[in-house]
């Protein structure tokens, strides 16, 4: 499994075809390509620990681990890990541990979390 530096942390995409993603959740991900454009490739990537405010001034609230979708300049995803549906490129970010815990290793969609995606 490669391994790139972004930031300042290390990103770990996953091997195309351990993860597997619903029509409803690529859709949705296709969506959010379409907003960032072709230069980003739109990637499903968990956040180990992620808080949010509801506006300005507001208090953080932790949301925990989730699923959520990024956009990865082109060359920042190794080409052996972009995948395809239809014309749309995408990746995915989920680190061994995480995806191994999965009963199903696939992407939903579920609007009961932060980013209305999950990992089943």
């Amino acid at each position: 499994m490669s391994q790139q530096i972004r930031g300042l942390y290390v990103q770990e995409f996953t091997v195309p075809g351990i993860v597997r993603v619903t029509v409803e959740a690529l859709q949705y991900a296709c969506e959010f390509a379409a907003t960032v454009g072709r230069r980003y490739v739109t990637t499903f990537d968990w956040a180990q620990d992620i808080a949010s405010r509801d506006h300005a001034g507001a208090p953080l609230r932790a949301l925990g681990p989730c699923l959520l979708l990024s956009g990865f300049e082109r060359t920042e995803v190794p080409l052996e890990f972009v995948q395809k549906a239809d014309d749309f490129d995408f990746a995915i970010s989920i680190p061994t541990p995480v995806w191994q815990a999965s009963e199903q290793r696939l992407i939903v969609i579920d609007d009961n979390q932060p980013f209305c995606l999950a990992l089943h």
